[in-house]
């Protein structure tokens, strides 16, 4: 790993570190806040990041005309650092929703400005889908350790008598780390680096990220009820853990190997695996801690999707930039040819005729000689800074899966909150099977399922088609 990228997978690593560390805290802030958990306001909490990522990545392709990555990543990093003070000095439900929001503009800047890179500097499916899943483990060791580390952090700052600001811990870590990131990206990246969508891919991002997050904001308070309020939030960290633990591990394997199986197949097992597990596993109070298992499977089915979504995303976006191209060359010819023939029945003299064509041959090999020139030109200018042009492009090709992925983040949270506010049912520790929880859980496997076949089948065999 060199030095750029080391710096990249530093800043995708502070970055995502403060979305799960929130995880097992949030529930014990409102609780000293407010003295109860909400359930609607913890959901729409979760929600905020997605919903300022999604408002700013419309204007992603537009800014990174205009900026450079390097400070596109530093400016997403110092909005993440804004919202870690926020969440050390904030208090109540504004200042969590606003803290929520600026670590949602920091990430799609730091998101998109990322993959269009690594897009831009490797060309082929198997080059994108390694270096992809390098960069996507600062992602996976982020929300690895951000569960984790948020329980045992916020215990440490418990256990050290700081009460209601025991949350300076974890978040004043959180504020270290972008720091750092911040330095890492200054002193390692010398120089800038230079350089609709098939919406079967968009809407698997939005699908696979919905049966992700769904469950994050009503877990907690499942296992809370489960247990008769017997629990904490370090024991929601170690659970939670597991998820990104799997998606650590099987994530790079996947994007490094999944263009051999068919990543058309990677996704629709990782989306059949995501949306079924947990009613298949299903804890008991007995058996409470079974729920690593099933987190752990659902880190292994979000990986599976992730790994082959952004270099399906690259890919399909050289395949309609190379039949523009054909498409283009194809006019260029018919134009020619036509020409050719106008010139030839125009003219009576045969002398002058073969004068024309002559004349005609030798401006057209100077074109060529020209065209040829400006080729060779423009390939050692990709060589050397890359094409501006082209990083551009894959930006606002990013943007929008990223856009998709921050709408299933937004809708998850938000409409599980809802439902298991909305549905009756029994108490999980009287009859799990007939609790809000399990039905809300049943809702959104059925969705995925369905989706899952609507939207993989139609599009990946077209996919298919055109790989050699």
């Amino acid at each position: 790993m060199n030095k750029a990228t080391f710096a990249i997978f530093s800043a995708l690593l502070a970055d995502y570190i403060m979305v799960t560390i929130v995880v097992p805290i949030v529930n014990d802030l409102f609780k000293i806040d407010y003295g109860k958990i909400d359930e609607f306001k913890v959901g729409f909490v979760y929600s905020m990041k997605g919903i300022s990522q999604l408002c700013t990545g419309l204007l992603i392709g537009k800014i990174s005309d205009k900026l450079q990555l390097k400070l596109m990543t530093q400016l997403g990093l110092c909005f993440d650092l804004i919202a870690s003070l926020i969440y050390i000095f904030g208090r109540k439900f504004p200042s969590y929703v606003a803290a929520r929001g600026f670590h949602g503009i920091g990430s799609s800047l730091i998101a998109s400005s990322s993959f269009s890179l690594l897009a831009n500097h490797y060309k082929t499916d198997k080059e994108r889908g390694e270096i992809m899943s390098k960069a996507g483990s600062g992602i996976a060791f982020g929300v690895l350790f951000g569960p984790v580390l948020g329980g045992i952090l916020y215990s440490l700052g418990e256990s050290m008598g700081l009460g209601s600001y025991a949350r300076i811990v974890p978040f004043g870590f959180c504020s270290l780390s972008y720091i750092l990131a911040f330095s890492s990206i200054h002193f390692f990246i010398n120089s800038p680096y230079r350089a609709i969508k098939k919406k079967t891919l968009v809407y698997l991002s939005f699908v696979g990220n919905i049966q992700v997050s769904y469950i994050e904001p009503i877990l907690p308070n499942y296992w809370m009820k489960l247990t008769e309020n017997h629990w904490n939030t370090f024991k929601s960290g170690i659970l939670f853990a597991f998820s990104p633990l799997s998606y650590t591990i099987f994530m790079p394997i996947l994007g490094k190997y999944g263009y051999k199986v068919g990543r058309h197949y990677v996704i629709l097992t990782g989306m059949i695996v995501v949306s079924l597990i947990f009613l298949i596993v299903i804890p008991t109070k007995s058996l409470i801690y079974t729920s690593a298992i099933f987190l752990f499977l659902m880190g292994c089915g979000s990986g599976a999707i992730d790994s082959s979504l952004q270099p399906m995303l690259a890919e399909a976006y050289d395949n309609l930039l190379e039949r523009k191209q054909k498409e283009e060359k194809f006019v260029k010819e018919i134009e020619m040819d036509l020409s050719d023939d106008i010139s030839e029945n125009t003219l009576d003299d045969e002398n002058n005729v073969k004068l024309t064509i002559e004349t005609k041959e030798d401006k057209i090999l100077e074109k060529s000689d020209t065209k040829i020139n400006e080729t060779e030109i423009n390939s050692e200018e990709d060589t050397e800074g890359g094409n501006e042009e082209a990083h551009n492009k894959y930006t606002r090709v990013f943007s929008l899966g990223n856009m998709a992925m921050n709408v299933g983040f937004i809708a998850g949270p938000m409409i599980s909150s809802s439902l298991v506010a909305l549905l009756d049912g029994d108490e999980p520790n009287v009859n799990r099977y007939n609790s809000s929880f399990f039905k809300c859980c049943l809702i959104f496997s059925t969705f995925g399922i369905l989706s899952s076949v609507v939207a993989l089948i139609p599009g990946m065999k077209k996919y298919r088609s055109k790989k050699k």
